[in-house]
């Protein structure tokens, strides 16, 4: 396994388990981009698939294939994200963390597919 795909699974999976929490007490600034991006009632959903996700990536320091596919799936999460923060014409300001967190996805996919 791969020392750079190790960490920067345990990176990301620790910042999906932290953006899921920060969804799930239902934190003022998230319910507000919820709101303005139009998925409030999904966030349960949303709060189920990054803690999968999470879990996902820590299964894939034993078994690589896990953590690629949960890496590759966050990707496109995150970059759907993207696209919903688009589609209603949000800042810069209001994108770069989902911006930031599929580009840290890609580079652990690509750390994974590379290992």
């Amino acid at each position: 396994m791969d020392i750079a795909f190790s960490i920067l699974s345990i990176a990301l999976a620790m910042v999906c388990v932290l953006v899921a929490a920060a969804e799930f007490t239902g934190q003022p600034a998230i319910v507000d981009t919820m709101d303005r991006l139009g998925a409030t009632r999904i966030i349960p959903v949303l709060v189920a698939a990054k803690m999968i996700a999470a879990v996902a990536l820590l299964v894939g320091l034993a078994l690589a294939q896990v953590g690629i596919a949960a890496a590759g799936g966050l990707v496109a999460y995150f970059v759907l994200a993207v696209g919903a923060h688009l589609r209603v014409r949000d800042s810069l300001t209001d994108t770069a963390a989902a911006i930031v967190l599929a580009s840290l996805s890609a580079v652990t996919l690509a750390a994974g597919l590379a290992g």
